[in-house]
């Protein structure tokens, strides 16, 4: 898949909120709310997810929310599996550039990710999801 970028879940999390009821929603209220209104479907996910990875890029906004795959996400953190993810593209910075402009950071664990040093690890002042 061009353009997709696996993360680690747990890397994911920490980096960009779900964002679904405001800024104050975290993924353990957005976990809860999804068991609630959608175990089930989380189930059968989280059963295909386990055989077959995800499928399906998760979307990046670029306000430091997840815009799509919330559920996928979920199935993630149950089974261990990396994210496939693709960045919003009507405000994404160019291949190679994070968010605040500075170059991306090359990392040795097999996860690519569009930030740099300093946004993966500090969070500066200039990437939307500090």
């Amino acid at each position: 898949m061009s353009g997709v970028d696996a993360w680690d879940v747990n890397f994911l999390c920490d980096t960009f909120r779900p964002g679904s009821q405001g800024d104050d929603w975290t993924w353990a209220d957005e976990a809860a709310w999804v068991i609630r209104n959608h175990a089930d479907k989380l189930a059968a996910l989280v059963e295909d997810v386990a055989a077959n990875g995800i499928q399906e890029p998760v979307l990046l906004g670029t306000d430091g929310r997840i815009w799509d795959g919330h559920h996928r996400i979920l199935a993630a953190r149950l089974t261990g599996r990396a994210v496939p993810t693709r960045a919003a593209v009507d405000h994404a910075p160019p291949p190679g550039v994070c968010h605040c402009g500075k170059p991306t950071h090359v990392y040795d664990d097999g996860f690519t990710r569009d930030l740099c040093e300093d946004c993966s690890t500090v969070r500066c002042d200039a990437y939307p999801g500090a």
